[in-house]
């Protein structure tokens, strides 16, 4: 997907699609392992560094450095008054993290250990994610500025303050140590790469091969 507009003789495209994705830096980590897989491993990505992100909230800009100790420092530094409520934030981000594996793992198991585990498996990860944006963000700091500073990773938690914060947590773990772009655009190198590996693999079904 991609949008485009001509101007002047000149076309300008832009991606609407994939911009940008995090945890995709070290080779090995599971998501790259699955663009690598479903691309052959030709899909081409470029580090955005430091400053992936900033937030400008009028005179005053927030830049986004990479990795979550950097990410922190710079949140302490410009909100010194906020620390500890800033450590809970992260505490925050971090429990939901450690309980989301279990929760989906139980959409992947046969029904009837769902039924027999299933709300055991869930409800750890459910405490938090079931809790606003806007509440949990609001018990942990005061200051609007941060709070809206800290909303930023997930677009749903700007526009509607109270999307799930287990939304907010998945994001801002995800794009916590960087994020990748694929190079010349996604809508120019996820397609070409994805379709020629993809058409190499063997069909499970023989009876699909004349469909």
């Amino acid at each position: 997907m991609a949008g485009a507009v001509e101007r002047d003789g000149m076309l300008f495209e832009w991606d609407v699609g994939i911009h940008y994705i995090g945890k995709l830096s070290e080779q090995g980590a599971p998501l790259r392992v699955v663009f690598d897989h479903l691309t052959g491993g030709e899909l081409e990505w470029a580090d955005m560094g430091d400053g992936y992100d900033t937030v400008v909230l009028g005179d005053e800009r927030y830049p986004f450095p990479r990795g979550k100790e950097a990410l922190r420092d710079m949140l302490v530094a410009r909100f010194p008054a906020e620390a500890r409520g800033i450590d809970r934030y992260f505490a925050c981000v971090a429990a939901v993290m450690r309980r989301s594996p279990l929760f989906f793992a139980e959409k992947a198991i046969p029904s009837r250990w769902s039924r027999a585990f299933g709300p055991a498996l869930r409800y750890p990860f459910l405490r938090y994610a079931r809790r606003s944006t806007a509440d949990v963000i609001s018990e942990c700091v005061a200051d609007p500025r941060l709070q809206t500073t800290a909303s930023v990773p997930s677009v749903a938690a700007i526009v509607a303050p109270s999307a799930l914060v287990a939304m907010l947590a998945m994001a801002w773990d995800n794009r916590a140590n960087g994020r990748l772009t694929p190079m010349r655009g996604s809508h120019r190198n996820i397609r070409p790469s994805v379709v020629p590996a993809t058409a190499t693999w063997p069909l499970s079904d023989p009876a699909m091969a004349d469909t």
